[in-house]
Formats: structure tokens, C-alpha cells, sequence
């Protein structure tokens, strides 16, 4: 199977780089609102429970989204699976190579040309 190449996927590593970008974003904006004394007008204390709240209750809707994210995370630092890896699995119904990641899923080709795309929760948690 020479059409893969066997290389570490780097999307978890953008994604860093993208929510750290969001957080120094959100952290500038409320420090330039404190600076300019705009607590007047918006209070900031209820601005920041509320988005607390907020990421609680998106925690809660998008479980599995995350949980399969962090699944992907920690494929990714212990370098359980490259692209061009074989993998058989029969709880997954998955018998091919991988063919691509995602930042909640992976890709897999079957060695009957289908292609399977799997949440990498999943596949931690029935493989092992």
C-alpha cells in the first residue's frame, strides 16, 4: 500500500495554536475593557459567569464530541496510529489501513475499497 505515506498528523497541534489565539483574544478584550473602564457599561463579573456557564452547558451537549477530540489528542502525543497503519478491528467492523485523522475521528480505507470514518473514542475504548 504505497499510496499512504506513514506520517504523524498535525491537526491537534493547529488546533493549539487556534485556541490559545482565542484565549490571549478573549483575555486582551476584557483587559482592554477594564483599562478604559467599561465595567460601567458592561459588568464584567456577569460577562465571565456567564460564559462559564455557557461552556458548562456546551461541556454537556457536546460530550462525546469532546471526548472523541481528546481521544484523537492522545493518539496523537503517543503516537498510536500514522497514516498507512493497518488496523483490524471486528467490533468496529474495521479491517484496512488508515487513511486520514480528523480532530474527533479517523479515517479508515477497507480492504475492500470502503472507506470508514470512526470517532477515535471509540476506537480506544473497544480495541483495548
Amino acid at each position: 500500500v504505497e499510496k499512504f505515506k506513514a506520517k504523524r498528523f498535525d491537526a491537534p497541534a493547529n488546533l493549539f495554536i487556534t485556541t490559545t489565539g482565542v484565549i490571549v483574544s478573549i483575555v486582551a478584550i476584557i483587559s482592554i475593557l477594564e483599562i478604559f473602564d467599561y465595567s460601567k457599561v458592561i459588568n464584567i463579573e456577569i460577562f465571565a459567569l456567564s460564559g462559564g456557564v455557557l461552556s458548562m452547558v456546551f461541556a454537556f451537549i457536546f460530550k462525546s464530541i469532546i471526548e472523541s477530540f481528546f481521544a484523537s489528542l492522545q493518539m496523537y502525543l503517543s503516537d498510536m496510529l500514522r497514516i498507512g497503519d493497518r488496523i483490524k478491528c471486528e467490533a468496529l467492523s474495521i479491517d484496512g489501513y488508515v487513511s486520514g485523522f480528523g480532530f474527533s475521528s479517523i479515517d479508515f480505507q477497507n480492504l475492500d475499497n470502503s472507506n470508514i470514518k470512526v470517532p477515535a473514542r471509540d476506537l480506544i475504548e473497544k480495541t483495548f
